[in-house]
């Protein structure tokens, strides 16, 4: 997914798809196709916007790209791209199935003249002769011969002849055209054709009636699923979340889009599903989201269980720099420190290692506090002296400085010599890249401790960005100083001895940099003393129209209790004022009941408003009390 020499480029950046767009941008004027062809790849893992991802296909070229260019844009549900996409790999490639896009995209975009120029007179080939009969305002004759065909058969074949037989009923107007594409998603889940139409807000219906979009989408989940097609389950919950988020048809679906997105991601951990299909992208979104009304911390408990479960090294290092980012934010350093020792140990010239374990070399009026807790994660290795460790003087460990492990006739305990090992092993014996085991837990605190900011190595040139398969990663530069003068750093040996007792603030580092491979959920802090008693509030986004005047307001919450819920928008609102809304509240199973609501404006903050439920009804109540019940 992401080629070895971008992720070489990747590791010391903070914002990857930033750091791709600046790669795209220099490549652009290049014609290196293989790198074109890594760099869409590495797009379509971390872009959540398949437009951008399409442009960068369309740089690798129709005769390259393998047809992703075009299947991305029948996913993304856009006959505008669709047609062109296949008119250029109809032309360059000779390809039938795109002369078949093409004309269905034409026949979408009501192009009837570019239809009658595109297919044959008299075509021999059935789709086209039944593109054709569309053409011409259907045929009774060839709708019976098309479910014929799709009742002799099963699987992807009927599917095609489901499709092909809704879309001559729908140019006949017969009522029941809806109801063969859906046969043809019973048949074949992934048909995307069929679920273009069905989705699309001029023909189908499903988005004019939002709980017969999500039975369509409920059922094609758990058809997958009872076919052991997880990866196609991931796929199918990701495109169709995606193009809620981003369609201007539908943006009544944000709330949707979002839970339906966290609860595929831990249905993929759980069932250790590896590599999950633009894994990143999803994450993108959920993370914006989420920092958008404030709730970016809800994100750590889903997060966690991402790193517990199988993936790329680069996935890994991602969510890492994600959840040190998140704690940070929290003012949790503990847990940020836990985190970046994740990233350290794959990437330690990565901004958040540098940040959290070399800050006071860059920093020099960063709080004694921040000094007192790294020294006290330091002591939970049990190292001899960490008091005195000058960060200041921290230098890279490198073949030029020509430093001896330790002195000669020291006698280690076993313990001392595995610690030394970790810390001192050669580049040959580290993991090639791609890699996604966890190294030797001295070896990711020293990573983590003791990266140098200023002796980073730049980036390679453009010219020699592609890098020999299996090549290991560089020698990390990492070492232990003594307290010595500057000028005279020297390499010296940790000696192990017991420690104080870390207190529990420190638990997060302490299990991170003493080889816990995954930090400890944080707790919450206590409520005060003084606080009034209130219903509890359940962070879940869910999708409410709220009607003000002549206006429809579509908007998400960030909170809902049994009394009131927090709403994230823009839009002015009168302090005060009585409001009608719609609100879908989720149930288990991937469904929604839709209630009709009476709001009060209650306040208002600089993200959205709290407004107070008037008189619920008892099945709003229950639905809610249920939330709060599956969220305890």
């Amino acid at each position: 997914m992401i080629a070895p020499w971008l992720y070489e480029i990747l590791s010391r950046e903070r914002d990857w798809r930033g750091a791709l767009r600046r790669v795209a941008n220099d490549l652009a004027s290049l014609r290196r196709e293989r790198a074109h062809l890594d760099l869409a790849r590495a797009l379509e893992h971390l872009e959540p916007d398949l437009r951008f991802v399409i442009a960068a296909y369309q740089h690798v070229g129709a005769e390259r790209d393998g047809g992703r260019a075009l299947a991305l844009a029948l996913e993304l549900g856009s006959w505008a791209d669709v047609v062109p996409l296949a008119t250029q790999q109809r032309t360059m490639m000779g390809s039938l199935e795109a002369m078949i896009w093409e004309a269905r995209g034409l026949l979408e975009l009501h192009a009837l003249d570019k239809v009658e120029r595109l297919l044959p007179a008299a075509p021999s080939e059935p789709r086209l002769a039944a593109l054709r009969a569309e053409l011409t305002g259907g045929s009774e004759d060839a709708l019976a011969t098309w479910l014929a065909h799709a009742r002799a058969q099963t699987g992807p074949g009927a599917a095609e002849s489901y499709y092909v037989a809704g879309r001559l009923a729908r140019a006949l107007r017969k009522g029941s055209w809806e109801s063969w594409m859906e046969k043809a998603l019973a048949e074949d889940p992934r048909h995307v054709g069929a679920a273009l139409v069905l989705t699309d807000p001029v023909q189908g219906s499903s988005v004019r009636d939002p709980r017969r979009l999500l039975e369509m989408l409920r059922k094609r989940l758990v058809l997958l699923e009872e076919r052991g097609d997880l990866v196609g389950r991931c796929e199918v919950a990701r495109h169709a979340a995606m193009r809620w988020w981003f369609s201007e048809q539908a943006p009544r679906h944000r709330g949707l889009a979002r839970r339906l997105l966290l609860a595929e991601l831990e249905r993929a951990y759980l069932a250790q599903v590896s590599p999950i299909p633009g894994h990143l992208a999803m994450w993108a979104v959920l993370d914006e989201a989420a920092e958008a009304d404030r709730t970016r911390a809800d994100l750590l408990p889903v997060l966690i269980g991402a790193l517990e479960a199988p993936m790329p090294v680069h996935d890994r290092v991602w969510l890492a720099a994600l959840g040190a980012e998140i704690c940070a934010s929290v003012g949790n350093l503990s847990a940020a420190y836990a985190y970046a020792a994740i990233v350290a140990d794959h990437a330690p010239l990565h901004p958040v290692v540098r940040e959290c374990f070399a800050g006071a070399a860059v920093s020099p009026g960063r709080a004694e506090s921040d000094l007192r807790l790294f020294r006290n994660a330091l002591r939970s290795l049990e190292v001899e002296a960490c008091e005195e460790l000058q960060i200041e003087q921290i230098a890279p460990l490198d073949e030029e400085l020509g430093l001896a492990p330790s002195g000669p006739g020291e006698t280690l305990t076993p313990e001392e010599e595995a610690l030394e090992l970790a810390l001192n092993r050669s580049a040959e014996d580290e993991q090639p890249l791609g890699s996604a085991g966890a190294g030797p837990a001295a070896t990711v605190a020293a990573e983590a401790v003791e990266v140098e900011v200023a002796r980073t190595r730049p980036l390679p040139a453009l010219g020699e960005l592609a890098l020999p398969s299996g090549r290991a990663r560089p020698r990390r530069p990492v070492a232990w100083a003594s307290a010595t003068p500057r000028g005279q750093e020297r390499l010296t040996r940790p000696r192990v001895k017991q420690g104080p007792p870390l207190g529990d603030e420190f638990q997060h580092a302490r299990a991170a940099l003493a080889g816990g491979s995954v930090p400890a959920p944080l707790e919450r802090p206590p409520a005060p003393l003084d606080a009034v008693p209130r219903a509890a509030r359940v962070a879940v986004p869910m999708d409410l129209r709220l009607f003000v005047h002549d206006r429809e307001l579509t908007m998400q919450s960030r909170d809902v209790s049994t009394t009131g819920m927090f709403a994230v928008t823009f839009a002015e609102l009168p302090i005060g004022a009585v409001l009608r809304g719609e609100l879908r509240v989720p149930r288990p199973g991937l469904r929604e009941c839709l209630h009709v609501v009476q709001l009060r404006v209650v306040r208002r903050d600089d993200i959205g408003y709290g407004l107070e439920f008037v008189e619920p009804s008892p099945a709003l109540k229950d639905d809610l009390r249920r939330l709060e019940a599956a969220a305890t």
